[in-house]
């Protein structure tokens, strides 16, 4: 069996998973999406570089409604996904995929870092800042077009609305095992992979490994009354 085989990864297809089975299922769902993201902004990253593409006047304009269609797209590809119906995050972890918009809440601050870190080299002007408002409102807008079209009631569900990841104790609880098994997994990941970018690997920040290890899991810490719609800090997922 090679060894880029799922199966290298303790996945199982032959039953529903649990337990440990599920926690690798989930985890390695998790750094694809993250390394796919990181592919995805490098590839918009070098085409508004190109002087063909946008000029140093046009760049930042350019880029940010560049930016603005690939947020959109993405987050609608996680709402398709997700279905017609919110799903309530639940700190268990279960089944073989994280919840769609819990996948979606991960990866909108690890955009807005990427972005940030490149800012000087792609020179698109956009600092942390107005990264996150930018790719706020473009989830936004994804939100808002969901929830009126393919909701039931054809109305606007406030449910629907991501909050920052740290805002939420039970997404806080759910990452707990996933860091934990993920550096377990590590060493293995760094054997068998095929690309060498360093920046493609999910990676969690010794602050973020701080917050979850004392989030209250009964959501009566300040986290508990946070609302923010905005992506989380980038301290959360980075390279």
């Amino acid at each position: 069996m090679q060894t880029t085989d799922v199966h290298d990864f303790e996945v199982s297809h032959h039953k529903p998973i649990k337990g440990r089975e599920a926690l690798v299922s989930h985890v390695t769902e998790l750094a694809a999406d993250f390394a796919a993201t990181t592919l995805y902004a490098t590839e918009l990253l070098r085409h508004i570089k190109e002087p063909s593409f946008a000029d140093d006047q046009e760049r930042p304009e350019v880029f940010s409604g560049t930016l603005y269609l690939m947020v959109c797209g993405l987050s609608l590809v996680f709402f398709r996904f997700n279905g017609s119906k919110p799903i309530v995050p639940i700190a268990a972890v279960e089944g073989s995929h994280p919840k769609p918009l819990t996948r979606l809440e991960l990866l909108l601050p690890q955009i807005c870092e990427y972005l940030g870190v490149m800012e000087t080299e792609a020179g698109h002007g956009l600092n942390q800042e107005l990264l996150e408002v930018l790719c706020a409102k473009a989830v936004f807008s994804t939100t808002m077009y969901w929830s009126l079209t393919n909701t039931e009631d054809h109305k606007f569900d406030a449910r629907f609305m991501l909050r920052s990841v740290k805002s939420s104790p039970a997404i806080m609880q759910y990452l707990q095992p996933i860091v934990a098994i993920w550096d377990e997994m590590l060493p293995r990941i760094k054997k068998v992979r095929r690309f060498d970018a360093p920046l493609i690997l999910l990676h969690f920040t010794d602050t973020f490994r701080e917050k979850i290890n004392s989030v209250s899991t009964q959501g009566s810490g300040p986290e508990a009354n946070t609302t923010a719609i905005a992506p989380s800090s980038p301290d959360i997922v980075t390279s």
